[in-house]
């Protein structure tokens, strides 16, 4: 009985280097089939890599840090090591907070200008695709202005991208603070309020970080019910 153990101890062993000599064997021959590859693909990564390091630390890191935060009552003047676990007070804060609930209501308005966008900008693209004097001139004037460039998209990639203009529009509305800081800092009042403005007043004017990042999480959750129920139904067409 011993014996036989012994047996099949070294089959097993031998099994085992058996199957790690074919991998290496195959591995070789691979790479001698095509020595540049292995070259090429290194070359590759570290090509890319400045751009993955960045995402990671400004990108994927931040993202972390904020939600972690989203939970704390952290504010731009107390230290670090004074912050406190409010847990999930500032979300629920959020069904109370009437420049939150403005904010919303605000948003939904500013997105009735998507599906009037799309049609204004699929009308010009087809006109622009059609026989008209100085075609390519107003086809270069549409894309050097930067403000219309839904049209340069639709001039490009037409109906088949809908799905991907619908969601970018109206993520563009929701994040979109500029316009609104510059000409009306959300006034009168709390009417031309938009949740991205918000989300900026609630970090640098209230200087409130914690419910700032709870109120950027829960834009990032609605954008995504947005895009998954676009999605769905553009699958059903």
């Amino acid at each position: 009985m011993l014996f036989l153990y012994f047996v099949e101890q070294f089959n097993k062993e031998a099994g085992s280097t058996a199957s790690e000599l074919v991998c290496e064997g195959v591995m070789k021959r691979a790479i001698k089939r095509n020595p540049g590859k292995l070259k090429e693909t290194i070359t590759g990564y570290l090509l890319i890599m400045p751009n993955l390091i960045g995402f990671f630390v400004f990108t994927f890191v931040g993202a972390v840090f904020s939600l972690f935060m989203s939970f704390t009552d952290w504010s731009l003047i107390k230290p670090l090591s004074e912050v406190k676990f409010v847990f999930l007070k500032n979300y629920t804060q959020l069904v109370s907070d009437r420049w939150f609930i403005a904010s919303v209501k605000n948003n939904v308005w500013f997105l009735l200008i998507v599906p009037i966008q799309m049609f204004l900008a699929l009308l010009v693209a087809v006109i622009l695709n059609g026989k008209v004097f100085f075609r390519n001139f107003l086809r270069t004037s549409f894309y050097l202005a930067n403000v219309t460039s839904i049209v340069a998209i639709s001039v490009v990639w037409f109906t088949s991208t809908s799905l991907l203009i619908s969601i970018i529009s109206v993520m563009n509305i929701f994040k979109n603070w500029t316009l609104i800081q510059v000409m009306t800092e959300g006034g009168p009042g709390t009417s031309t309020y938009i949740i991205g403005y918000y989300i900026y007043y609630a970090a640098f004017k209230l200087l409130r970080f914690g419910y700032a990042s709870a109120l950027a999480w829960v834009l990032l959750v609605i954008v995504m019910a947005f895009t998954v129920i676009r999605w769905k139904k553009q699958g059903s067409y």
